[in-house]
């Protein structure tokens, strides 16, 4: 499935309110106690053609009748706080992560032969490389919330030997999270 068939799948559910929360995000009542408040606009980034192109999708606003707080239900291919959708995140962090690993600044260049930057639909900048890196160090933070949660999970050796380059890292905290994000992707919790 493309991106723009999951973008308009989300839309077309959206449209006949079918995507709904199980909970309330505040106090955990069940559906029965949610109600469409507001459609608001959402504007998503993901790569596709070698170029970065930023679509809105709809994103209901829900509204609890027993705490009175509301919340956004966001689809599961969007993480909060997030602009680029979850698989975009997941491609371009894995060219990192992966046993033949490319630099971060390789990561947003177009494949040989046309190694130009990729560009932003419509626009005259492109993708940056501490994005990439950003999204790393994002993984790792999420995979770190997984193994304080779940302490079971954790485990002293390395599941298999890997070393990333020093240039990669320069720091020891950043190195281990490197190791963190290695770990999600290999899980592969983040995929739809």
């Amino acid at each position: 499935m493309t991106t723009h068939q999951l973008l308009e799948d989300h839309r077309q559910q959206v449209g006949r309110v079918e995507y709904r929360p199980d909970f309330c995000a505040h106090c955990n009542q069940g559906k029965r106690s949610l109600r469409p408040r507001q459609l608001v606009r959402r504007l998503v980034r993901f790569v596709e053609d070698r170029v970065v192109h930023r679509v809105p999708i709809p994103v209901i606003l829900w509204t609890c009748s027993t705490c009175h707080r509301s919340f956004r239900h966001l689809p599961p291919f969007l993480e909060p706080k997030m602009r680029f959708i979850t698989p975009t995140i997941v491609a371009k962090a894995s060219e990192v992560l992966k046993r033949r690993r490319k630099p971060y600044r390789k990561t947003v260049r177009n494949d040989p032969p046309n190694q130009t930057l990729i560009q932003y639909d419509n626009r005259n900048w492109g993708l940056s490389h501490t994005t990439v890196w950003r999204w790393i160090q994002w993984m790792a933070g999420f995979m770190s919330g997984i193994l304080s949660s779940k302490p079971e999970m954790a485990s002293d050796t390395k599941d298999e030997p890997f070393e990333f380059s020093p240039l990669q890292a320069k720091e020891p905290g950043y190195m281990e999270n490197l190791y963190l994000a290695r770990r999600l992707w290999l899980a592969q919790i983040l995929t739809l």
